[in-house]
């Protein structure tokens, strides 16, 4: 139903500094498409908002961010992070209206998941990471802004 790019998500991990990646989701359709960013991962993502309604036509960036917290991740590629649902509503629904039973498969409600993947880029900071024994751990937030 959307378009998502991309289906993994590369964080160039460097230690003591924010890192991000922008995840686009495309509407080529002439409906309203509701969607919602669902965390899938026991490790802690924020997102805001998690949920929003696409125009026809349009384009949404997500940027994801990542701040240090604590300590590395304990693998570097993540599988089925982050999940991204969409479904076609009517134009009048509000943000507000959109609940999670909205993204359930029904007869007549046609449901789009993706799973996404998080990879983290450790190429020139893995020797740090093993020296360091008191290494910050990451919160991640997700940032929606449509236009």
């Amino acid at each position: 139903m959307l378009g998502i790019e991309p289906f993994q998500l590369h964080f160039p991990f460097e230690r003591n500094k924010q890192m991000s990646c922008t995840l686009k989701l495309t509407n080529e359709t002439d409906s309203y498409i509701a969607f919602n960013v669902e965390n899938t991962s026991p490790l802690p993502y924020c997102t805001q908002p998690q949920k929003g309604i696409m125009l026809p036509q349009s384009n949404c960036n997500v940027e994801i961010t990542m701040q240090l917290q604590g300590k590395a991740p304990g693998y570097m590629h993540r599988s089925n992070e982050l999940i991204v649902w969409s479904a076609k509503v009517n134009d009048c629904l509000a943000v507000e209206d959109i609940t999670t039973n909205m993204f359930i498969n029904e007869a007549d409600n046609l449901v789009d998941e993706v799973n996404l993947d998080v990879v983290f880029d450790t190429s020139k900071s893995l020797g740090e990471l093993s020296k360091n024994t008191n290494l910050q751990s990451f919160v991640y937030s997700i940032y929606v802004q449509c236009k």
